[in-house]
Formats: structure tokens, C-alpha cells, sequence
């Protein structure tokens, strides 16, 4: 029962975001890498520019992973897939150079509540999360309950032709909801 509980602990569910195709992976099966030693990094630097990108020493990489240490050096963390192509010197599929990146997402849609995104969204995902609490005792702290998902994701398009009206009136994109 120990070790159950330990492998299931906050610190050993604890995730990182790789910093080359910005997937959440475990902690424990990530490098932590510093940008100078990248393996075969000419895979990371992107073919198509855009405005907007921020670039780490020429590469693209997910901006939220980067963590710089004491002496001014920047670190990443690589999860194992990505270590792995990288060092065999293969092109990643899931990279981010490999025109997957997206770019930050506007404050207007940042800030947006549930309702107001299922309102202006086109396909409305679904699947059912649940929160595991243990079986006897107390233990009730939220920041120790874990989450998981069975199931399917289903999505469903969504009809949004009577909350956004198609005229071509004067403010005919503005979106008003009550």
C-alpha cells in the first residue's frame, strides 16, 4: 500500500512541459537540458518565420519551459520521446518547428469564461472528468485529490447560427451576449 501511495503522490504525478513539442510529460521522464547542449538542435529552428515568434539561440521552443539558472543559463525540459529522435538525429514529428507552433492566445479569448467559449466555439468536445477521494478517512485537500478521464472524447458541431446572426447589418460582428 506504500508504494502505491508514494507512485501516486503529488510529486511523483508532477508533469513539466517539454520544451520542444510542449506536451505535458511526466517530471520523472524528463531531461532537464541546457539550450547550448540540445543534441542535433538545427531540428528545432523553425522554416517559417512568423512576427510573432520569440526565439531562444534560433530555436523554437515552448516559451513556458524555459528556466534560467543563477548564472544566467537557460534550461529546458526534454521529454524521453523527443530526447530520443533528437539524439538519433531524426526530424520530430511533434516539434514545434515542425509547423506546430500556434503562438500565445490573444487576451480577448484568454480571458473568455466557460459559457462564453462553448457560445463562440465551433465543435463542442466532451468527455467526463472525475475526482478520485480516498476511500476511508479524512485526506480531503483538494491540492491532493487526483483527476481522471474514461471514455471517449466525443465532439459535436455546434449551431451557433441563432447566437451569432449571419446579417449584414452595420454591426453585424459584434457578439452580444446576454
Amino acid at each position: 500500500m506504500l508504494h502505491f501511495v508514494e507512485a501516486t503522490s503529488n510529486d511523483a504525478l508532477d508533469t513539466h512541459v517539454c520544451g520542444v513539442c510542449a506536451r505535458d510529460s511526466n517530471a520523472c521522464k524528463t531531461t532537464l537540458t541546457p539550450l547550448a547542449q540540445i543534441p542535433n538542435s538545427h531540428h528545432l529552428m523553425p522554416t517559417i518565420m512568423h512576427p510573432s515568434m520569440m526565439l531562444n539561440d534560433g530555436l523554437i521552443i515552448a516559451e513556458e519551459s524555459v528556466q534560467a539558472s543563477t548564472d544566467g543559463d537557460h534550461f529546458i525540459p526534454i521529454c524521453i520521446e523527443c530526447e530520443g529522435e533528437l539524439k538519433k538525429n531524426r526530424v520530430l514529428l511533434y516539434t514545434l518547428s515542425n509547423r506546430l507552433w500556434l503562438g500565445a492566445v490573444p487576451l480577448e479569448l484568454a480571458s473568455l469564461t466557460v459559457l462564453e467559449q462553448m457560445l463562440i466555439t465551433l465543435v463542442y468536445p466532451q468527455c467526463f472528468v472525475f475526482k478520485m477521494h480516498p476511500v476511508s478517512g479524512g485526506g480531503r485537500d483538494a491540492s491532493t485529490l487526483q483527476c481522471g478521464m474514461v471514455g471517449n472524447v466525443t465532439i459535436y458541431n455546434m449551431e451557433t447560427s441563432e447566437i451569432i446572426p449571419c446579417s449584414k447589418g452595420k454591426n453585424s460582428h459584434v457578439l452580444h451576449i446576454y
